[in-house]
């Protein structure tokens, strides 16, 4: 099981993260007030920064560049956008619709389990998979799109949070192991905890953003249009992308030993099916190469590159090491969770998850072993926090993702809605954790 060992701590340089501070704040300030370009001034800032004050080596700055995240942002939503443009995106969004009986105030509960059971098998492909359908479903409504937004990062977030499918899973069994905790328990206990937390999050931007308020709308069978030929095939096509997405994870999951499923499963990757479906669109004239080019949202994929710049630049000025360093046995017992909750957030606000795991979990260990609280509870803050913010936040690569897939009229205002309100949801998250909600899963489960 992937156990991953954290390096050695970096020096922090407090006057480099300070500027890297002030230039991120400076940077979202000129994008909501000037509408100046989040990632352009963000990269700016970081060269001024690492080159000009640290002294940094250029190339070192720009192979932080996150190629994979932004090969899959363009390819998806150059993808998707010539499916929608077809209008069969509208024409499913309509007979959902109807489904529900007009009434979209029920859409999450329809949502999140369909969410969650997909992240649970594939959990990357999430906004992907569902923001084509949600988006247009909730716009007809005029449910604000932030509910989107929660039902797609958190929603997610459930299902991808689960003890046996994913590499999040494999390396809680390797953390768990490592600390001499019950695996199984353990990783059970850990759900158990992020899907509370996660739901709470969702309930909780539900009824901020007036979801409960959502127009009825009423669609008559008359109203749906019959599918032409060309939407007709988009819609073969969605449904061969969901496949190709979904069930070569599953037969890799059920079948580990096959050699055969297994590279079955590295070969329909994400870059893989988009790729082939942009080509079958051409071929099936579906769309054209400049319909895909003009629907790639080049400002939030320069946004995604300046910001990894910076953050490179703040690593390389200690920030890692300044947020563990904020935490030791020396926090009240009590506030414990709610001091690893707050750290995992702050450090996958702007970065994979994946990197804040071990790092967090190096100093939980001695922590639990020096007060006596529980090494699972605080495994539970960590992994739930960091991936539950990294999914919300725009300036992280998944956030970045899911604001990708909204509406290009709205992403003005909707980036700085998701910074605000998942540094919101982190705090929530904080203050449901010195409460001891994340602790739950240990006592259910008795461990």
């Amino acid at each position: 099981m992937p156990n991953p060992t954290p390096a050695a701590p970096t020096p922090v340089n407090s006057t480099a993260l300070i500027l890297c501070l002030v230039g991120l704040i400076l940077a979202i300030f000129l994008n909501t007030k000037k509408k100046w370009n989040l990632g352009i001034t963000a990269m700016l800032v970081a060269l001024l920064i690492g080159v000009g004050y640290m002294g940094m080596n250029t190339n070192t700055i720009f192979a932080s560049w996150p190629t994979t995240t932004v090969i899959s942002v363009v390819l998806a939503v150059a993808y998707f956008g010539m499916l929608t443009d077809t209008g069969m995106m509208e024409i499913i969004g309509k007979r959902m619709i109807k489904m529900l009986g007009g009434n979209l105030k029920l859409l999450p509960l329809i949502a999140v389990p369909a969410i969650s059971l997909v992240a649970f098998l594939s959990a990357s492909n999430i906004p992907f998979i569902f923001g084509p359908l949600l988006v247009p479903m909730a716009a007809a409504g005029g449910m604000d799109l932030m509910i989107v937004v929660a039902l797609l990062a958190y929603g997610g977030a459930i299902g991808g949070n689960n003890p046996w499918t994913n590499l999040t899973a494999q390396m809680a069994s390797g953390f768990l192991q490592q600390g001499g905790y019950d695996v199984v328990g353990g990783g059970i206990a850990r759900w158990i905890d992020g899907s509370l937390i996660n739901i709470l999050a969702i309930v909780l931007m539900y009824i901020v953003f007036k979801g409960y308020k959502t127009k009825k709308v009423e669609i008559k069978s008359e109203d749906i249009p019959k599918m032409n030929d060309k939407q007709k095939k988009a819609l073969v096509l969605l449904i061969g992308t969901f496949v190709l997405l979904i069930v070569p994870t599953i037969l890799q999951k059920v079948f580990p030993t096959v050699p055969f499923f297994k590279t079955l499963f590295g070969f329909f990757s994400n870059y893989m099916v988009f790729t082939i479906g942009i080509i079958l669109c051409y071929i099936l004239k579906i769309g054209t190469f400049d319909q895909s080019l003009r629907k790639v949202p080049w400002g939030i994929v320069w946004m995604i590159v300046g910001i990894m710049m910076l953050l490179t630049v703040a690593n390389a000025a200690g920030f890692s090491t300044f947020m563990s360093g904020l935490i030791s046995d020396k926090v009240p017992r009590f506030l414990l969770p709610a001091a690893f909750m707050l750290a995992a957030c702050a450090m996958s606000y702007f970065a994979s998850a994946f990197a804040v795991f071990p790092v967090l979990w190096a100093i939980a260990m001695p922590v639990a072993a020096a007060t006596g609280i529980s090494g699972v509870t605080l495994l539970s803050c960590i992994m739930a926090g960091a991936a539950g913010s990294g999914s919300a936040s725009p300036l992280s690569p998944m956030g970045a993702v899911v604001l990708s897939i909204m509406p290009a009229e709205e992403q003005p205002k909707l980036g700085p809605k998701m910074i605000l309100w998942s540094l919101l949801i982190c705090l929530f998250w904080t203050v449901l954790a010195a409460i001891g909600i994340p602790g739950l899963g240990s006592a259910i489960m008795g461990v």
